[in-house]
This record gives C-alpha cells, structure tokens and sequence, in this order.
C-alpha cells in the first residue's frame, strides 16, 4: 500500500482561538467541508445514497458503509487517513500567525487530493475555532508540500502533478532481536478508543494490541 504525507501550511487573517488538541478539530471541518462539496444529494442519508460507493466523503468519514465479508472478526475497513496536529496545547493565534498540521492519506484516496486542497480553501472563507470577537478564525492555504517539495501555493494556484508517495512497509525481525527488552510507549495526543463498540479508559496491553492489528 502507498501513501502520502502532506504538510498543509494555513495562515489566519484575524485572530482564532483553537482548542488544546487541534487534531479532532481539524477532523471534524475536513469532514464538513468535504461533505459540503461532494455531496450530491445532501438530503438523503448516506445509507440510501446511490453514489456512496464512490463517494469521498463516504469514503473518508463513513467507512462502515464498506463492510467487508461477515465472515471476518474485524469487516470494518478503518479510514484511509490521519491528522498528525502539532504537538503542543496552543489555543491563540493571532493575525497573520501560521498553523501547520499532516494529513497521511493511504492507498487509491490519494488519487483524490485534489479534493482536499478545495475542501480546506474553502474552509478558509467559513473559519474554524471558537468565535473570536463574533468572528472565527479565518485563513488562507497558503501552501501545501509533501518531502518539503512544494505541491501548491496559494500565490501560484497551481497544483503540481508529482508523483511522490511512499510505500508502507513493515521491517522483518532481525535474528539478534531480543525479545525480552522491555518497550516503553508515550502517547503525545490524547487517545479515543472503543471496546466492544463503547467507549473505554483503560488501555490493557492486550487492547492496544487489538487496535494496533485492526489499523493494520
């Protein structure tokens, strides 16, 4: 499977206050703003859409319209993407401040990218955040790169057609590895995860295993 790592590069032209975790957020606009300009039939839910199987937005967000044969332990397929926030609690920016964050797109999605550099322009008109004096913060996509190679900018309006995707691969065990060295793992963004379709709050080595496997 290949995939691609794009480093989006917005400016805000007013002041914004975001909340402490940016991931979520950004989540949750993509999926808006995606959905606000593919959507073909926005009255008729996703379920009964005809075009849902070649929907973006279906694609992305509603993954459990996918199923896989029943026969199999996990026939949800997860989606083909995530938001790698920066890694700080900043809620203030002012005018004219830049915020970066990675959008990892995995397997045929990226031949859809286009899409979410119209979908996040978009998003800059409407704004994000908290409203800020009556106002949310908005921002132009000032670039978009991927290996620093720069795939668009907002002073061209050109989206370069380069082919720079990365296969996903996992290393075999080397023969000298040692098995009972002890692995120690620090989470840098806050973890939402559900057992038995709830949501849960303790993390056994044994679910995180069974998270990590149905990611893969």
């Amino acid at each position: 499977m290949y995939f691609g790592k794009y480093c989006f590069s917005i400016i805000f032209l007013n002041n914004a206050v975001l909340p402490p975790y940016k991931g979520s957020l950004v989540r949750g606009v993509l999926g808006d703003s995606l959905k606000n300009i593919v959507c073909a039939k926005n009255v008729v839910p996703c379920e009964q859409c005809k075009l849902r199987k070649e929907c973006i937005y279906a694609k992305m967000f509603e993954t459990h319209l996918f199923k896989g044969p029943p026969e199999t332990r996990q026939n949800n397929s997860p989606p083909p993407f995530v938001i790698e926030p920066p890694v700080n609690f900043k809620t203030h920016f002012k005018k004219n401040e830049i915020f970066d964050f990675h959008l990892l797109l995995f397997g045929d999605i990226n031949l859809n990218f286009p899409y979410f550099i119209y979908a996040f322009e978009q998003l800059g008109k409407t704004g994000i955040g908290k409203n800020n004096d009556g106002k949310r913060g908005k921002f132009i996509l000032q670039s978009v790169t991927i290996n620093d190679i720069v795939l668009y900018s907002d002073r061209t309006q050109y989206l370069k057609d380069i082919n720079l995707l990365e296969e996903l691969t996992i290393s075999p065990i080397t023969e000298n590895f040692n098995y009972e060295s002890i692995l120690k793992i620090s989470f840098e963004t806050p973890l939402r995860f559900k057992v038995d379709n709830r949501l849960s709050s303790e993390l056994s080595f044994e679910k995180l295993i069974r998270i990590m496997l149905r990611r893969i």
